[in-house]
């Protein structure tokens, strides 16, 4: 049943704090857009603000964090680089890939962590034919594996339930990896359209269309609720708990958990244009491979 809400509703307030060299705090979000990572608190807070300025005149894309409290950014569109933040040293260094690029669709583009492993999405765009998944790695001077050339990914997720999950370009098509070595542990097709996703405590997918539509699908992907929000979408994150954060490309962060119910909102910086979000917590360490996916 979906469940229309104003967005306007529960606004709380916003006290901005321009920090920067301190490590992420657990349960935080982080907030990525327009060449600068933003700390939040789930109540609105801002920790600090992070001139990243890799790309300055392309987009922060999606943002993860390493086994190390590294960001992990994906950074641009059609010659994107992967930015990694150490938020204690306050340094960064970048990678890159020759054929890497995305659409210019600010919805598109995923970055996912397992391990020393790094996943970010690639598409087919004009002069840049490659697509499927690029894997850097971290313990090798993150030198850079595709995957899956032929195959369009517009997000990519590293879930708590150890297994790695590419969304297709069609918005419904979830395809299900083994996340050390990508072997094939299915796929999921969504009842809805969705741009960005992540895996509850419950074990139900969320995922956010860009018409700002939260949908919560069971495990074989049908539709079993929903929450309009209103506005245009961005992004979405899941934490352990169950909060589900959504980004508005209006800059406004609304909060709700799987129980999708009123939400409460914040607004990021006005400048906010399309952010990215991502949850502090720690990722999957690589020994946890087969950890609840045979």
């Amino acid at each position: 049943m979906r469940k229309p809400i104003p967005i306007a509703c529960a606004l709380l307030a916003t006290a901005p704090m321009a920090l920067q060299g301190a490590a992420f705090t657990s349960g935080n979000l982080l907030i990525s857009y327009n060449e600068t990572l933003y700390e939040y608190t789930t109540g609105g807070t801002q920790v600090q603000a992070i001139p990243i300025g890799a790309n300055p005149s392309e987009s922060n894309r999606a943002v993860a964090l390493d086994l190390a409290g590294n960001a992990v950014i994906f950074d641009g569109t059609f010659s994107p680089v992967l930015v990694v933040y150490d938020p204690v040293l306050n340094s960064s260094s970048t990678y890159s890939e020759t054929n890497w690029s995305v659409s210019n669709n600010l919805t598109h583009g995923g970055i996912a962590v397992y391990g020393n492993l790094i996943y970010a999405t690639d598409m087919n765009t004009s002069g840049k034919v490659e697509s499927g998944l690029l894997r850097f790695d971290s313990g090798n001077s993150y030198a850079s594996t595709r995957f899956f050339d032929g195959t369009d990914y517009v997000s990519v997720t590293m879930e708590q339930d150890g297994v790695l999950y590419g969304l297709q370009g069609d918005y419904t098509t979830l395809d299900k990896y083994r996340p050390s070595t990508l072997a094939s542990l299915g796929q999921v097709t969504l009842a809805q359209e969705v741009r960005k996703l992540g895996i509850g405590p419950s074990g139900d997918f969320f995922g956010v269309s860009f018409s700002g539509v939260i949908y919560r699908f069971n495990s074989s992907g049908s539709e079993v609720d929903s929450l309009n929000l209103g506005g245009t979408c961005s992004s979405l994150a899941v934490r352990g708990d169950g909060t589900i954060a959504v980004a508005f490309n209006s800059s406004t962060i609304a909060m709700t958990t799987e129980a999708l119910g009123t939400p409460a909102t914040f607004s990021a910086p006005s400048s906010a244009s399309s952010p990215f979000l991502h949850f502090v917590s720690t990722p999957l360490p690589a020994e946890l491979d087969a950890f609840n996916v045979e």
